[in-house]
């Protein structure tokens, strides 16, 4: 209608277009024109200047640029559209307008542009994503680590004495003993509670099993229910829902008689959702009162240190009052001591006097002792010569009286007859059968 050699604006098409002349006039194809969704390679009203094989929408593959734009352009597979403007003159983004070449190449940049920015942006998530998945497999490593890795009972003995150690070497001051105490606790309550835990866990998948045990409805098949009658409808599912209570408290019945099964028979859902809700209503609880844990955890430091002290000031004032003590036990132990000393001494002094006394009493009788013996000896000295005065003497009479028996026998063999009666035998002397006095007296 005023364009000098137009073209509709076909698949592919790529004979250029004068727009010479053309000052408002509705090209074929254009979205402007009368006659609608004539291609894409549609030429846009002269008054803008704009060829169709431009950045918006001209060149290869340039219909998805052209579709973000204001929809100029060839489709997919169409080739560059036909200047629309005087050739020499400078387009919009500064190329020069009718060469189809400059333009198909500004749209490969410009896409390339795009998929440079895509690259980059995905490069970044697939970073994020690795260090992500290694973080995660990391962790995984941590927690099997930490899982298989159980707390032992004697290690928290080891620990417990190894602490009772350090403090009777007085390597650790009491508030380190006190607070390593209350830190192994905490650890053995955790232990514990990820025991209860663990009990827990293993109860719910007792539970759960044999729940999963049951009778699923979705594996039974029945024909599909086709009334629309509300009425019906309710009845039927009241019904089911009887025969649905009867059959589990019939399946229940089956599993309590059925002994070998691995499950308790005392066990069922309504444990699981009381235990859901302990947890549940547990984990409020924690949340509800975390935003006073670090209150509380400031107010316990006070009050341990605060305990620390006076328990430290008691301790100061109980060995002070205890060393006072002993010092008083002390002196009054060595004054003791001393008064039993003195007090013996005194006695030995006594007893060493009247010892003394005994002991000169001693020597005056052990010395009138010695003259008294000195005396007997002299006397038994003086017996003694006159026992030998004696024996000499009687020795001399015995020899004078064998004498005169001998000489009597004579004068009787020579027959004196005053003689008869003398003894028989001349030697008895009158010593004969030992009658001996005292005094040397003969008794014959």
């Amino acid at each position: 209608m005023g364009s000098m050699g137009a073209t509709p604006g076909t698949k592919g098409s790529c004979t250029p277009v004068s727009g010479v002349g053309v000052v408002k006039g509705s090209v074929p194809g254009s979205r402007r024109g009368s006659d609608p969704g004539t291609g894409p390679g549609a030429v846009p009203g002269a008054e803008r200047g704009v060829a169709p094989g431009s950045r918006r929408g001209s060149g290869p593959g340039a219909g998805q640029r052209g579709a973000q734009d204001d929809g100029f352009g060839g489709g997919p597979s169409g080739g560059p559209g036909a200047p629309f403007g005087r050739p020499g003159d400078a387009g919009p983004g500064g190329l020069v307008v009718g060469d189809s070449l400059i333009n198909a190449a500004g749209a490969t940049i410009g896409n390339l542009q795009d998929l440079l920015v895509q690259n980059n942006v995905l490069e970044r998530r697939l970073a994020d994503s690795h260090d992500r998945l290694a973080t995660a497999k990391d962790e995984n490593a941590e927690i099997k680590r930490i899982m298989s890795k159980r707390y032992d009972p004697e290690k928290s003995k080891v620990l417990r004495n190894k602490i009772r150690e350090l403090a009777n070497d007085n390597k650790i001051d009491p508030r380190d003993e006190q607070e390593l105490n209350q830190l192994q606790e905490a650890v053995e309550d955790m232990n514990k509670a990820f025991e209860i835990l663990q009990a827990e866990n293993a109860h719910l998948k007792r539970l759960i099993e044999k729940q999963s045990r049951r009778c699923k409805m979705e594996s039974l098949k029945i024909d599909p229910e086709q009334s629309n009658d509300i009425q019906y409808l309710q009845n039927k599912v009241n019904d089911l829902g009887k025969e649905l209570a009867f059959l589990r408290q019939a399946e229940d019945e089956l599993l309590r008689m059925n002994p070998s099964g691995p499950y308790s028979p005392d066990l069922d859902a309504n444990d699981i959702r009381k235990i859901v809700a302990e947890r549940d209503a547990l984990r409020k609880k924690c949340k509800a009162l975390k935003a006073l844990e670090g209150k509380v955890n400031d107010l316990q430091g006070k009050a341990m240190e605060a305990d620390y002290l006076s328990h430290d000031l008691s301790e100061n004032l109980n060995h002070q009052n205890a060393m006072i003590n002993d010092m008083q036990n002390e002196m009054e132990d060595m004054q003791k001591y001393y008064e039993n000393e003195v007090e013996q001494s005194k006695f030995n002094e006594e007893v060493l006097k009247c010892r003394c006394d005994q002991l000169k009493e001693e020597l005056m009788n052990s010395k009138c002792a010695a003259q008294r013996a000195e005396c007997l000896q002299m006397e038994v000295d003086v017996l003694r010569n006159e026992l030998r005065k004696r024996d000499v003497a009687l020795n001399a009479y015995d020899c004078q009286y064998q004498q005169l028996m001998h000489k009597a026998k004579m004068f009787k063999n020579a027959g004196y007859r005053f003689l008869d009666v003398l003894p028989e035998s001349g030697s008895d002397s009158c010593f004969s059968g030992a009658e001996e006095e005292e005094g040397g007296e003969c008794t014959c």
